[in-house]
């Protein structure tokens, strides 16, 4: 079903064969990653101890002579994240001719003789030299993704439904639905959480979200807590803090769930306006904001509902704009976490009983 103002919406199959792929089970993800990762064997080395010649790395030793010895690593399968890491821009890698291209890797390598890098092989069937595939900075704080989804596994359950995984900006994010979790605030909701990891030392965001069944559009709840930092925790650590978020988040589904059925009703009285300062407020583009009032104004025109509207119809504005063709993935989120602002905060706030601005209390 569509929503009102945008007459957009996705059916859940929309919503997932849109990104190419299918809803799979936590447990299948990962049983899948785990299976994955346990056919790679991982080692490390420094720069300076590695070489490439032709298209296969090899490791630099000394033979019982005291001689230079070259040791096959594999054969490499995996320029682009050997050309991210070293800073060699990968189209212009892959361009290259076998020599220039081992020239110019080992030229960096050398550069970068004292940085550790975890390398990472696997066989492919009856193949007797394995392929490099796997090519990172050694710290432990590179958390494995099998372990994310290990963690995943024993808080959500192994029947949760993973509905959207994307990496486009650069980090993972993953929208899990739990299937027991599902509440009628108005309109049928199905909830989960998202979990994002996109800083090296800092541990992944662990939200929920709802997911309204009739649209798809996503309202994902902030916690507004600080991110933690765990650049000095052990791994087990590490991992009982994801653990933990994941937990949290899963255990707040009910009392979000409460709030936003006693607010999706409330009158908005100047919903334009609201519309309007709301975007300005959490950091939305312009052209996001003139989009979405375009939308309630072309839906305004010819009624009688004159500007006034509700909290539900605010969120569902919010969160059917991210179907816009123009909205860019960016912005997908934010309008997504506003429509959560919406949920926790904004029955809070005060504003302006004439222009809708929100007042700053006097301290």
């Amino acid at each position: 079903m569509a929503d009102a103002y945008t007459d957009l919406g996705k059916t859940i199959e929309e919503y997932v064969n849109e990104a190419g792929k299918e809803i799979i089970t936590v447990r299948q993800a990962y049983e899948r990653a785990k299976k994955a990762y346990d056919a790679v064997e991982r080692s490390e080395a420094l720069g300076s101890e590695m070489r490439v010649k032709s298209e296969d790395m090899y490791l630099v030793g000394k033979n019982a002579m005291g001689e230079e010895k070259l040791d096959l690593v594999g054969h490499i399968a995996c320029y682009d994240k050997i050309g991210a890491l070293l800073k060699i821009p990968v189209p212009y890698l892959v361009r290259l001719g076998p020599d220039m291209r081992a020239d110019n890797i080992n030229y960096w390598l050398k550069k970068e003789g004292d940085r550790k890098f975890a390398l990472g092989t696997r066989r492919s069937g009856d193949e007797t030299t394995p392929n490099l595939v796997e090519f990172g900075e050694a710290k432990r704080q590179n958390i494995d993704f099998v372990d994310c989804l290990k963690a995943l596994y024993e808080k959500v359950g192994g029947s949760a439904q993973i509905i959207r995984t994307d990496s486009s900006l650069g980090h993972i994010q993953i929208d899990i639905l739990i299937p027991d979790k599902r509440y009628d605030v108005g309109e049928t909701y199905m909830a989960g959480i998202r979990f994002v990891h996109k800083r090296k030392f800092q541990a992944p965001e662990v939200s929920p979200i709802f997911l309204n069944e009739a649209s798809c559009g996503i309202i994902e709840c902030d916690d507004y807590l600080d991110p933690i930092n765990i650049r000095d925790l052990s791994y087990d650590d590490i991992l009982r803090v994801i653990g933990e978020k994941v937990e949290n988040a899963v255990d707040s589904l009910e009392g979000l769930a409460y709030t936003m059925r006693e607010v999706y009703g409330e009158e908005i009285p100047r919903m334009r306006k609201r519309i309007m300062h709301m975007y300005s407020e959490h950091g939305l583009p312009a052209r996001v904001r003139a989009t979405s009032l375009t939308c309630f104004d072309e839906y305004r025109l010819g009624t009688s509902a004159g500007e006034h509207g509700t909290t539900g119809e605010l969120i569902d504005l919010i969160t059917s704009s991210c179907f816009i063709a123009e909205i860019k993935p960016n912005s997908v989120r934010k309008l997504q976490r506003l429509a959560g602002y919406v949920v926790v905060k904004s029955h809070k706030e005060h504003r302006c009983n004439n222009c809708d601005a929100i007042l700053i209390d006097e301290v």
